[in-house]
Parts: C-alpha cells; structure tokens; sequence
C-alpha cells in the first residue's frame, strides 16, 4: 500500500503537547492545597486528591468515544478538536479561586487529554502508516514518557520561579503551539478505518468475557492495579505533598519525581526486549511489583528528602521492569479472549479496570493520610503490594504448576 504517514508525524505535536499537560505534576497538590476551604463531608487529603481523581475519570470515560470519534473523522481532526478543552482547561485552572473551579477545569483538561492521546495512537494504527504497529506503539509511549519526565522537572523550576498560575498559561501556549505542528504534520485522512471492535464484545461484554479468567483476575489484582495506584497515590499524590512539607522546593520536588521517569526510560525498553517467555514475563512482573512494595518498607520511617528520593528511585526500577511486560503478559494470559474479541477488548478492559483502581486507592491512600500520616500509609502500602505480589508468583509458579490454563 502507498505509504502516506509515519511515526515521524506526531513526534512533535505530542510531545509539545504532553509536555504542557505535565508541567503541573510536581505541584498540583500543593496548588489544590492553597484553595482548600474546610468541608463537613469531606477532609483535607480526600478534597486535596479530587482534582486528581476527576481526571483519571474522565480519561477513562472518554478513551472509548475518543476512539470511535478518531475513527469517524480522522486523528488530525479529533487531535485539533482536543486542544479546545485542554486549552480552555489550563486558562481556567489559572483563573481558579476555588478547589469547585479547579476541579471542574481539570475535567476539561481530561477531555482533552483522552481525545488527543487516542487520537495520536490510533493515527499510528492506520492504513498506509510506515513501520510495525508495535514498533509505532512503543515510541508513542516513548514520547509520552519522556515529556512527562521533561515537564515534571520543568514544570516545578517554572512553579519556584513565577508562581503556579503563571504556570498553567504557559501550559496553554504549549498547546497552541501543539496544535499549530499537529495542524501542519499530521495527515487528514490517517486513523480512520482501523481495526473496529466486533458487534456485542466491546465496553462490559469485554469486562465480562476476561473476568471469567482467573489468572487474569489474579494478574489485575496482584500486578496491574497496584502497579497503578502507587503511581497515582504514591508518586502524583503523596510524594509532592511530603517533600513540602519537608521544605523541599517544588523545583527539588520536580526533580526528585524526574528520577522515576527517567529510569522507566532507561532501563523498560532493553529489558522488554531481552524476556520474551510467558515464564520469563511473569517472573519479572512478579519480582518487580515485589521490589516497589519493598522500595517503600524499608524506606517509609525515615523523616528525610533521601528516604523518598531513594522510594521513587526504587518505584522506577520495579516499574521498568513490569510497565512494558505486563501488556505482552495480558494478551498471554488472555490468549483464548484474545481469539474470540481481539486484543484492543483485553488491552480497553485492562485499562478501565487499572483506572478504576487507580481511582479507588487514591480515594482510600488520601483517608489513610488523614488517620496515620504520610509514613505509616507509605509503609502499609508497601506490605500491600508485597503481600499481593507473593501472591501472584505463588499462584503462578506453585499453585498452578500442574494444572491447566484457566
């Protein structure tokens, strides 16, 4: 077929674009925190996580119509639609004087966020497209990472220097920026017509047919859930909020968050490449999720920027070797559910479900905060995790050594 697009196209735009969107990560919190108002339903973490929680859950809301819009009328179209709420969202996030406002406007921010991220991956998927899908995939998530490690740590210079609102606009004129190269690189007519979910197996059906796979529930309760909520919780949440209060800059708490993306970077895709084995994969998803859960153990009773420098360091290391794997490991585990609705159903359940327990635990991690303070949360979290990574590895590699796939 006449080659017409490559990977080549989005690499700007999207990187400008979720560079912007992460400028905001190392002080969220810390901003949300200033608008605090007392609440009689709600406590201070709780509130103070909202913001967050919101924004996970319109993202998984609107993935799926994102990608249906995609298909409809074409990447570029739905990624230039995209910039109007991210835009909007930014400039009211300046503008808020109350955590109501600032929420709300991280929603559009989410809206955003889904529509283009989508749109950028389903452009990679398209006819006439050069070079594999998974090559395609792999370095959208590539560009998405390394703009999230550049906008952590530069987002939290900008913050010290000019303040948080200030902020938040020049995230706005990014994305004008963003939409001016997406407008000029991007195909008109790519994205559209790429593979569609079979009638009756997409949204719940898909939910359903793979929850009748009890490795699968296993692999979502004990890896991929987890895996989610201590980024969420631990490291967008909780991390920005202790460094503060242990005086740290929010260009030190840029930095320190920097170190997490930066090993994910370095060390994902060489491993990713040298185990390719569903043993070997998931060995390695088991002892990383391990390893995060021992990263926050032995560090959490030290009161020092060293302590959670040194957790997120070893969240990085644990979260190298599971991010990339546990998408391979999914579609194994799921091969029979693979055959019968397609990968896009296991990977769009997968996805749902990780947010949905991302939501649950940030929900849950800001209520323990309030009852037992940012070290004794950190230290139950991590028995958590190694409790439920044990678990898988002596589900998979004991209790089912002798028994047939479920």
């Amino acid at each position: 077929p006449l080659i017409r697009a490559s990977v080549s196209d989005i690499r700007i735009p999207l990187f400008l674009f979720a560079f912007a969107e992460e400028l905001q990560k190392s002080f969220l919190p810390i901003f949300v925190r200033q608008l605090y108002e007392p609440n009689p339903w709600l406590s201070e973490s709780v509130i103070i996580s909202l913001p967050i929680v919101v924004w996970l859950t319109i993202v998984g809301l609107a993935a799926p119509f994102s990608g249906q819009w995609s298909k409809r009328f074409g990447s570029r179209n739905i990624f230039l639609f995209g910039l109007i709420p991210s835009v909007a969202g930014f400039l009211g996030c300046s503008m808020a004087q109350t955590i109501f406002q600032f929420v709300l406007w991280r929603g559009a921010t989410a809206l955003g966020y889904a529509m283009i991220t989508i749109a950028c991956q389903d452009y990679l998927l398209g006819k006439n497209v050069a070079g594999s899908r998974n090559v395609n995939i792999a370095v959208f998530i590539g560009i998405v990472i390394t703009a999230t490690m550049c906008g952590t740590a530069i987002g939290g210079i900008l913050a010290a220097r000019i303040g948080y609102q200030a902020t938040f606009l020049i995230a706005a004129g990014l994305m004008i920026l963003a939409g001016f190269a997406g407008y000029q690189m991007l195909s008109l007519d790519i994205g559209t017509g790429i593979e569609v979910t079979p009638t009756g197996k997409g949204g719940l059906a898909g939910i359903r047919l793979i929850f009748k796979n009890r490795r699968f529930l296993v692999f979502l309760f004990c890896i991929a859930i987890p895996t989610n909520i201590l980024m969420a919780a631990y490291l967008w949440y909780l991390v920005p909020l202790y460094l503060f209060e242990l005086d740290r800059t929010t260009a030190e708490i840029g930095r320190t968050m920097m170190i997490y993306y930066l090993l994910i970077i370095a060390i994902g895709e060489a491993v990713s490449k040298k185990v390719n084995t569903a043993k070997g994969l998931t060995l390695l998803v088991g002892l990383g999720a391990l390893l995060s859960g021992i990263g926050l153990v032995a560090f959490h009773r030290w009161y020092d920027f060293w302590a959670v420098a040194l957790s997120v360091a070893f969240l990085g290391l644990s979260h190298a070797l599971i991010k990339a794997p546990q998408i391979t490991l999914s579609l194994e585990i799921c091969r029979a559910e693979v055959q019968t609705a397609g990968h896009n159903i296991v990977l769009g359940a997968l996805r749902v479900l990780e947010r949905f327990g991302s939501i649950v635990g940030l929900i849950t991690g800001a209520v323990m905060i309030d009852h037992y303070g940012y070290q004794k949360t950190t230290g139950i979290a991590g028995i958590s995790v190694c409790v439920a990574s044990l678990f898988f590895l002596l589900f998979f590699f004991v209790f089912r050594k002798n028994k047939p796939d479920a």
